[in-house]
């Protein structure tokens, strides 16, 4: 019997002990992590679309005007204005009204490449550091499950071998030692959370004694050297 308590005595000391609660909490944990890694990158999505909804509001309602403005002002403009004039007269050959036509296709054409242009101009910072945030975040959430992936296979390593050493223990005839043995920790944990304060204040005061003693002894040398001078002048 004596051998048996040796070898689960050994068993006991040998391996960790960890709940099987542990093992669903560092499960939960992970995918409590991805789920914060999905909505962090809608946030992200929510914000840069708004950012682009602005570039585009601008770019339609400011700068498109803008530009056909100073267009229509310029040299092309003008010979498009004169070109729709003309072909605008009741008189107009099918020449005029051909020439009118490519006229206003080849200003339409250089319009939206520019307003297009000026759009792809603003959007591609914007798009650049959107692209650059989500990967910054999976390169981030990715070391973070890893991490967590790594304890969690850990700790179910753990509670598996806690499960076979306490099957071993049943069969040798002693059940439940690891949680006795638990128990008994905390209660020597308890013990020696109560005994540190006292053993502390006694500590206090003995040197406080042996302080005292010192002073003593040495006002009683003082005392018998002065007694001893007095005597012998």
């Amino acid at each position: 019997m004596r051998i048996v308590f040796l070898i689960a005595a050994a068993i006991v000391s040998g391996c960790a002990q960890v709940p099987k609660e542990s093992v669903t909490l560092s499960d939960t944990v992970g995918r409590d992590v991805s789920a914060i890694q999905v909505s962090h990158k809608k946030f992200v999505e929510l914000v840069y679309d708004g950012y682009e909804k602005d570039v585009n509001a601008f770019v339609e309602g400011v700068y498109a005007p803008y530009y056909i403005g100073e267009s229509l002002r310029s040299r092309s403009g003008q010979v498009l204005l004169k070109a729709l004039q003309q072909a605008a007269q009741s008189d107009a050959t099918a020449e005029q009204k051909s020439d009118a036509l490519e006229i206003a296709g080849d200003w339409l054409t250089e319009a939206h490449n520019r307003v297009e242009g000026m759009r792809a101009e603003l959007l591609a910072p914007l798009k650049a550091q959107r692209k650059q945030i989500n990967a910054d975040l999976d390169a981030a959430y990715s070391r973070v499950l890893k991490a967590n992936a790594a304890v969690t296979g850990y700790v179910a390593s753990i509670a598996k071998v806690t499960d076979l050493q306490n099957q071993l223990l049943d069969e040798l005839g002693i059940p439940n030692v690891s949680s006795r043995v638990g128990d008994a920790a905390l209660q020597v944990s308890s013990a020696l959370d109560k005994a540190l304060p006292a053993a502390t204040a006694k500590t206090a005061e003995a040197e406080k004694r042996i302080k005292d003693l010192a002073d003593g002894k040495k006002k009683l040398q003082e005392k018998l050297k002065s007694w001893s001078s007095k005597d012998n002048p």
